[in-house]
């Protein structure tokens, strides 16, 4: 499974493993926090791009008390800022940017118009989480494994529906190499809005079949049995979900 197992890679690197990164005002400048200097009275803000309940959203929230005590001044989170987060702030070292790989390197990529240049724009300092996306299929279905997705899908070409969270995520990449790999043929539910909400109550209320996305999401869903986990999208598996096999190869 050639095909799969690079967008699995891509996938290691890009979904939701953030990246915590300094903000500069044009290609010369880069910001430099110096812990060592005098507290300032203003607030360090981080600048998330996503809504509160991300994955690198919430690494933020347990990131910034630690901070606070790091740098003896307050820390303030701002959510939602969305792909242009950090363009125009000051680079004055009191700001940083919370992101994902697919922000600061997929859409730079495939987007010609997209308004960020990560290697003009922001110096990346670390990389704070790593989360693994999840394969989950509602539960009413009665398909408790890849083998038996595929044999529902030979017997029922396009009947199985399925959503992306929006049309430039990874996560589209992750559904065109699993399709053209295992030969499913489903239908994308087109009338969804995008991000994770619209998606996983389609899971719950059974008016959606399939969904992929990070983990932190699809943990709930799982947990309430309203959906079941057939594949974790990642080289390894989840120590929460072990008995749940990866896309890797077939001896995991």
């Amino acid at each position: 499974m050639e095909a799969l197992n690079k967008i699995r890679t891509a996938t290691f690197c890009f979904a939701l493993a953030a990246i915590l990164t300094a903000c500069s005002n044009d290609s010369g400048t880069e910001t430099h926090t110096d812990t060592m200097a005098e507290p300032q009275a203003s607030a360090f803000q981080i600048l998330n791009a996503f809504s509160a309940v991300g994955s690198s959203s919430k690494t933020a929230q347990i990131i910034a008390p630690k901070l606070e005590q790091h740098l003896n001044q307050p820390v303030e989170l701002l959510f939602s800022q969305g792909r242009e987060a950090g363009i125009g702030a000051a680079a004055d070292g009191n700001t940083i940017v919370m992101s994902t790989i697919g922000l600061t390197a997929l859409l730079p990529a495939v987007l010609p118009d997209y308004p960020l240049d990560p290697f003009r724009d922001l110096r990346p300092i670390t990389r704070t989480t790593q989360t693994p996306d999840l394969l989950v299929v509602r539960s009413d279905l009665g398909i408790n494994s890849i083998e038996e997705l595929v044999e529902y899908s030979n017997q029922n070409p396009g009947d199985l529906t399925y959503f992306h969270i929006a049309p430039t995520s990874i996560h589209r990449l992750e559904w065109a190499a699993f399709f053209g790999e295992l030969g499913i043929e489903a239908t994308l539910d087109e009338s969804r809005s995008n991000g994770n909400d619209d998606a996983m109550a389609g899971i719950v209320d059974s008016s959606l079949d399939m969904m992929i996305s990070t983990s932190p999401y699809m943990t709930g869903l799982i947990d309430s049995g309203d959906g079941v986990p057939l594949a974790v999208i990642n080289p390894t598996r989840m120590p929460l979900f072990p008995n749940v096999p990866t896309l890797h190869s077939q001896n995991q």
